[in-house]
């Protein structure tokens, strides 16, 4: 079995976080989407500023998911006011969870997944929550196996395209 590591980002590893953030928003959305909408989304969500006030906020938590030294992967956490909504009382949003293609099938978004509940329940939320494109059915999958239900839904805008995510929630509790 593959052994896999996560590690809490810092500020050093910014340009890493970028390169990476990038990579697997490209790779697992880059062949659904113009290539207009794809590099207007991406050069504003993973700007290097943008990625370092994120970083910075109070409650906001990205970590690495490693493969020997190999970064493979990664998962942003909010808490509290660091939340992109306010979805559930004391809930965790799971922001982003990415795998590099080439680490697909490895257990590496399982292992992040499972990170992010471990933390939920280490800082004693009620539950966890999460936006996943509703054409997005590997995730919606995904995300199904743990348990989530949908609870609602919101739009993510993608360049000029309007898309709709669904809500996602866990109860832990």
């Amino acid at each position: 079995m593959t052994k896999i590591t996560i590690r809490r980002v810092d500020q050093k590893d910014l340009k890493t976080l970028q390169a990476l953030s990038r990579r697997t928003f490209v790779e697992t959305f880059g062949s659904v989407n113009t290539s207009q909408d794809m590099a207007t989304y991406l050069q504003r969500a993973f700007a290097q500023e943008q990625l370092l006030q994120e970083l910075l906020t109070p409650g906001s938590e990205f970590y690495f998911a490693l493969i020997e030294d190999e970064i493979v992967g990664y998962l942003k956490l909010n808490q509290a006011g660091a939340q992109t909504e306010d979805v559930a009382p004391n809930a965790l949003e799971v922001q982003r969870l990415y795998v590099c293609q080439k680490a697909q099938h490895m257990g590496v978004g399982r292992t992040l997944m499972d990170f992010a509940l471990q933390r939920a329940q280490q800082c004693h939320h009620k539950a966890v929550w999460l936006g996943v494109w509703n054409q997005n059915r590997k995730a919606q999958a995904f995300y199904q196996q743990y348990g989530f239900v949908q609870v609602g839904q919101h739009e993510f805008i993608l360049g000029t395209d309007h898309q709709i995510d669904n809500i996602v929630l866990k109860e832990l509790f």
